[in-house]
């Protein structure tokens, strides 16, 4: 299995906990030519924050969620300089009506 497949399984399954509904796969719902989307969560350091950054330089547009909002600005600039497009969100995902605000934010700029 990818790591895209893992990520897509692990952000649906939350969703359901949650109560939102995704698309099948990661980039489905994408405009035709349109970069696949991935939701990176604990972005703002390490593992997440590698993977965002990987995604970027492979053209991914790249919501990243984390709860410090400085050290997600600077992986969202290191998302853009790798050349994937970034959406910075805070935000819990513990935290159900976070998640939702996350989902609507994402779903405002990718579709």
């Amino acid at each position: 299995m990818s790591l895209v497949a893992v990520l897509a399984f692990t952000l649906t399954a939350h969703a359901q906990t949650v109560g939102l509904t995704l698309p099948a796969s990661p980039i489905a719902g994408a405009a035709p030519g349109a970069a696949p989307r991935a939701v990176v969560t604990g972005a703002s350091s390490g593992l997440g924050q590698a993977l965002a950054v990987e995604l970027g330089k492979q053209g991914w547009n790249v919501a990243i969620v984390g709860r410090r909002v400085d050290l997600l600005q600077k992986t969202a600039r290191m998302v853009e300089l790798a050349g994937g497009t970034a959406l910075a969100l805070t935000g819990d995902v513990t935290d159900p009506n976070s998640v939702r605000e996350n989902y609507a934010a994402i779903k405002d700029r990718w579709g």
